[in-house]
């Protein structure tokens, strides 16, 4: 959240007078927003908007030509269970994206963090109550942010640490598969 204190002017837009505009940066910022929209007919808003797209483009360490299919996270999300289960208090994407995505960056960072508050608090406070293949869909699931932000992170330094974490968590997979297959096998 911006600190109010930076807030200079209020103004109008000047292509929508009837959008009031309260301004979060310098006067040179909202200058060149201003020229932008006028010179273009966009509204501030519009400009505000393509601004952040082109900053998003330049921030994605992942060239355009390399974008694969377009992720929506909303297309994937599960409706909650009748009657409630625990998942749902702590529901996790059932899909994460993969690395070369056409995914808004912003909004996976939010999808990650969400992800990770959710399994974080699963396996802190209800653990015991967890099947195999549930532990095992959480770890897969941070195994596949692991290897999303190998890709997409800008720090080069951050995708090399991350791109070592996925190794290890692939080696853990298999290790749990193996020893979920012999629970199974013990049971039967």
């Amino acid at each position: 959240m911006r600190d109010m204190r930076m807030i200079k002017r209020i103004t109008q837009d000047p292509i929508n007078p009837k959008v009031t505009i309260l301004w979060a940066c310098d006067d040179e910022c909202m200058e060149v927003h201003l020229a932008a929209a006028r010179s273009t007919g966009l509204t501030v808003g519009e400009v505000a908007k393509l601004a952040r797209a082109i900053v998003r483009i330049e921030s994605d360490p992942l060239p355009s030509e390399e974008l694969g299919e377009p992720f929506d996270f909303d297309d994937f999300r599960m409706p909650r269970s009748v009657p409630l289960e625990l998942g749902d208090l702590y529901s996790i994407n059932p899909l994460v994206p993969p690395p070369n995505a056409r995914v808004d960056l912003d909004r996976a960072r939010q999808e990650f963090r969400r992800d990770n508050r959710s399994v974080g608090m699963l396996l802190e406070h209800h653990w015991a109550e967890l099947s195999l293949e549930m532990r095992l869909s959480l770890h897969r699931n941070c195994v596949d942010w692991l290897r999303f932000w190998s890709v997409r992170d800008p720090d080069p330094a951050v995708r090399a640490w991350l791109a070592d974490e996925v190794a290890r968590g692939e080696a853990d997979e298999a290790l749990i598969v193996a020893w979920i297959a012999l629970k199974r096998g013990r049971r039967q």
